[in-house]
């Protein structure tokens, strides 16, 4: 028993040497390296919002037919496929899919791999407006998150098992076709060896496309990579400009204290009260700054005008929703520190 769990002797010298540093190396990086760490990123915000002023690129109107439907409106269609399928390892896995225009199908498929604690497709509308009605899309819920199924072994929830799923998903799609299980049109009648034209990734879902990528190459046409990173992602978050030592340490430690210890009612209050300042009247003022600066167009024509506090309540809130969500939200956190794929991208 003291093996495994390191005795209270143990945690009380871990807890100690932990205060120790701290207090000698957290506390003066935490005097120097986060204000460089602030100014610097303030500055390269401001350069990027003056270089995007300069070029007009948020006042220049959305062109009348790149919006076809609102978000509602697409949502009400019936466009929209839910489905189940099997992994490979018994775990029940929902997924997502947009089949093609009938009179439009091009043959086209893209597969979206969804930033963490994120599922379904209104963050992704205007990516599948702008792709056109004749593209097959097809995304999921991860493995412990929502109407997906938990492993038996938490080992089984690394960023490869997350891309082996992609290439599971993306197979039984395209096999079990449209709503009435016909062919997808533009698409061959055997669809075993069709890939992914696109494979999209969005935060997580960069390294979850980096790993389908590498796994599978043949059914990787072209990578879009949104905000993310090759890996070991504690590392660099929150560090946009200057690396700062050891915070990704402390930020892993933080995870795997409350993972360990369960006071998962306190991160599930933390993110309530993010949620409730972010749908608060008082915050309308910095939307509207935000519609008025860099706000998209676009997504005003597509989501409505409260697009962000629309995203916001259902991103939060589905989090909060269950201690099991929130549990798999943490852990996504540690296998995308745990992963890597920099050294195989040369």
């Amino acid at each position: 028993e003291r093996l495994v769990t390191g005795g209270q002797a143990a945690r009380v010298l871990w807890y100690l040497q932990t205060l120790l540093l701290i207090v000698c190396v957290g506390l003066p990086l935490l005097f120097v390296f986060v204000p460089v760490s602030i100014l610097l990123t303030f500055l390269g915000l401001l350069l990027f919002t003056a270089y995007d002023f300069s070029r007009a690129r948020y006042k220049s109107s959305v062109p009348a037919d790149a919006v076809t439907q609102t978000w509602e409106q697409f949502h009400a269609s019936g466009r929209l496929i839910e489905r189940q399928t099997t992994a490979r390892d018994g775990v029940k896995l929902r997924y997502f899919l947009v089949p093609p225009d009938p009179e439009q199908a091009n043959g086209k498929v893209a597969l979206i791999c969804q930033p963490l604690g994120n599922t379904g497709f209104m963050h992704w509308y205007s990516t599948i407006s702008l792709l056109g009605p004749g593209w097959t899309v097809v995304s999921w819920d991860y493995r412990g998150f929502y109407s997906s199924e938990d492993t038996r072994r938490l080992r089984n929830v690394s960023v490869r098992n997350h891309a082996e799923d992609g290439m599971e998903v993306l197979k039984a799609a395209l096999r079990d076709g449209d709503r009435s299980g016909g062919p997808l049109l533009g698409l061959p009648s055997d669809t075993s060896d069709c890939g992914a034209d696109v494979v999209f990734g969005h935060s997580m879902g960069v390294q979850v496309a980096l790993e389908f990528c590498l796994l599978y190459p043949d059914l990787c046409g072209a990578l879009v990579l949104v905000n993310g990173t090759t890996g070991q992602a504690l590392q660099t978050g929150l560090q946009m400009t200057v690396k700062i030592p050891f915070l990704g340490d402390f930020i892993g430690f933080g995870i795997s204290w409350v993972l360990r210890d369960r006071p998962l009612h306190y991160v599930s209050s933390c993110l309530q009260g993010l949620r409730s300042l972010a749908l608060k009247p008082k915050s309308d003022a910095m939307y509207r700054l935000h519609r008025a600066t860099v706000g998209s167009r676009t997504l005003e024509k597509m989501l409505g005008p409260l697009y962000l506090q629309n995203y916001f309540d259902t991103y939060l809130g589905l989090l909060c929703s269950t201690p099991r969500n929130l549990q798999s939200f943490l852990r996504g956190f540690q296998e995308l520190d745990a992963h890597a794929t920099d050294h195989l991208l040369w």
